[in-house]
């Protein structure tokens, strides 16, 4: 018997020997049930003279119980998960077997009682229900490795937060696993509290203490996928004061698009804290620039640039023309829109190239009649572009100037510019020379009668792109600290890189001719605050089990953004996009500024560089360390 339920309960073993295994099983269980319903119906013992009814019986019963549960498809259940859709199906197999021996019974004209057979009903799912709930619950204290019904010595235990359909699924994969051991539920639902779920109690939240300290919880689970970034974020802050780590489950939209599954429990990350509940975006709005569109990205491989290219995938373009200027990268975003891309007739369009390239520009988007364009190649790294002061101004005010100008010599119907904040009031070179590329924009827009639309979309940083605070302090806080930032009092607007994307296509269906447009980025963050809490969720103290370490503003970087030059500002149909109205140059202006610079930069004379940005880009104020 016991190798029996070592073969059961050995996940390696063959899955039809399993199954014969259990037809087994049943059929000793369906033949006992049979057996106590007559005992159970003539209490003073079975008479001599039912023993012929007794033997037909036991052979005629079991086997419409095994025909019965076959038919509903019972031997393919999956032993380990036992929940209401296989007890319904248990229940509906019985109910017909005992129909059916019913019938067999009258056609037969047996002295088989009909008291016996609803006892023979109620007995058998009792006990055909019994012997597979004791297999699951064995299974859920098995441990492979050393053959034991016990869970590994080196399990965590834990508690799951959320007793809805997601934590219960979760419980099954743990249950299956050796990695932890569930102690509890956790759910604010009055109406769920003391009840239990696969052998596993709920508690409400003012449990949690009592159960971290009985039960030495090392773990909580948040099994609430579909929650609220602003609920989440509260939930969290009431688990910081309990000494234990918190990981959550994937979002619901993440485990319905097939990325991730119940069962991948991650660690609780700061972008869940910082991240706003998000609006869903407007289709008439996302499919206006896209569907049945050319649509070509400068910067494809970027943070922004290739989660631009992502979105555009999902709203049926024609094309998608991925420029960019690093092969790694450019490798990188082509194999991406492969993968996710099902529908063959949208073709992916790769081109390895420099905005500086006119020729190359003019000729891809004239190749591909290029419809839409999202510019997002630039340099945006404040410190790198003020130690290459010529690199930062020929790619972002030049590139950008190429583009626009091709993008006109060829007939692109839409333009779209991705800015940033640091572009208002710059005190660095990567921001001044971001505001001249808006200024190239608007002066070319506004000297054009033609159908083409542009439009700047500008925002502030994006949580966890490539080179951001958020992947260094992680970084940081792996290797054991110091966690380094730069002033106690520096802050930044965060937004999440689907959003920011999101809205800038959104941004871009609304341009009526040269549009600048700016995102709502709710609060800004303090960034020593913003370490404080990566440490803290990486399960230690700051100032004592990892240090936070001050090293200065760095040359050219600012206290705090801004995303407005004045006060000049609107609202549109969408909430979170906001329409800035800010003065440009003429295009006989700019066409001077532009020579003066190049001569500058071609000089690599970054004195003059700097000389002709403060004088034309407002508010621009060096900011030297």
């Amino acid at each position: 018997m016991k190798k029996i339920f070592k073969t059961l309960l050995n996940s390696n073993s063959n899955r039809r020997f399993k199954k014969i295994v259990i037809v087994i099983l049943d059929w000793v269980v369906a033949s006992f049930a049979c057996y106590l319903s007559f005992a159970l119906r003539y209490i003073n013992g079975l008479i001599e003279s039912m023993s012929d009814v007794l033997v037909s019986s036991f052979i005629i019963a079991p086997t419409i119980m095994l025909i019965s549960l076959w038919i509903m498809g019972v031997y393919n259940f999956v032993l380990r998960s036992i929940g209401l859709r296989e007890i319904w199906k248990i229940v509906i197999g019985v109910g017909f077997a005992v129909f059916a021996w019913g019938t067999a019974v009258l056609l037969l004209r047996l002295s088989v009682p009909r008291s016996v057979i609803l006892i023979y009903g109620f007995t058998a799912t009792t006990v055909i229900l019994g012997i597979r709930f004791l297999i699951s619950s064995m299974l859920a204290k098995y441990d492979p490795v050393s053959g034991s019904l016990t869970k590994s010595l080196n399990a965590s235990n834990v508690l799951i937060y959320g007793a809805g359909t997601a934590g219960r699924q979760l419980l099954n994969s743990l249950n299956r696993g050796n990695e932890y051991q569930v102690k509890g539920f956790i759910d604010d639902n009055k109406s769920l509290q003391g009840s239990s779920i696969s052998g596993v109690r709920v508690y409400s939240f003012s449990r949690i203490n009592t159960l971290i300290d009985f039960s030495d919880i090392r773990y909580i689970l948040m099994a609430m996928p579909s929650i609220s970034n602003s609920d989440r974020k509260k939930i969290v802050k009431q688990l910081e004061k309990f000494p234990v780590l918190v990981k959550t489950l994937p979002s619901t939209a993440d485990i319905i698009s097939g990325k991730a599954t119940v069962s991948q429990i991650r660690e609780i990350d700061v972008i869940d804290l910082l991240g706003r509940d998000e609006i869903a975006p407007k289709k008439d709005l996302m499919e206006k620039n896209i569907k049945n569109c050319s649509v070509m990205v400068t910067g494809a491989g970027g943070s922004i640039g290739s989660e631009i290219c992502k979105s555009v995938s999902n709203y049926k373009p024609k094309k998608i023309i991925v420029f960019e200027l690093n092969e790694y990268a450019l490798y990188n975003i082509e194999n991406t829109l492969k993968k996710i891309i099902d529908d063959k007739e949208i073709e992916i369009i790769s081109v390895l190239g420099n905005v500086l390239n006119e020729k190359l520009l003019e000729k891809t988007m004239r190749l591909h009649s290029v419809d839409t364009l999202y510019h997002a190649a630039a340099y945006k790294h404040v410190s790198i572009v003020e130690s290459n002061k010529q690199s930062g101004v020929l790619n972002n005010i030049f590139g950008t100037h190429s583009t626009v100008s091709c993008a006109v010599k060829t007939g692109v119907k839409n333009f779209v510019l991705i800015s940033t904040d640091k572009a208002v009031r710059p005190t660095n070179v990567m921001g001044a020379s971001k505001r001249m590329a808006e200024m190239v924009v608007k002066s070319i827009a506004n000297n054009l009668n033609d159908d083409i639309k542009f439009s700047i979309v500008r925002f502030g940083n994006v949580l966890d792109s490539s080179g951001s605070v958020i992947p260094k302090f992680r970084q940081q806080i792996k290797n054991g600290g110091p966690v380094t930032v730069t002033d106690k009092k520096v802050t930044r607007f965060f937004m999440t890189i689907p959003e920011a994307v999101n809205l800038v296509i959104q941004a871009g269906a609304m341009t009526t001719k040269a549009d600048v447009f700016v995102l709502d980025m709710g609060s800004s963050v303090k960034i020593l605050s913003l370490a404080e809490k990566m440490i803290e969720l990486a399960g230690f103290e700051p100032y004592k089990d990892i240090e936070i370490k001050f090293t200065g503003l760095r040359s050219g970087e600012k206290l705090y953004e801004e995303l407005v030059l004045g006060d000049d500002i609107a609202k549109t149909e969408h909430k979170r996009i906001m329409r800035a109205s800010e003065k440009t140059i003429k295009q006989s202006q700019l066409n001077i500024v532009l020579k003066d610079l190049k001569k500058a930069c071609d000089n690599n004379n970054d004195k003059e560089i700097i000389k002709i940005l403060k004088q034309f880009v407002d508010g621009y104020k060096e900011n030297i360390k």
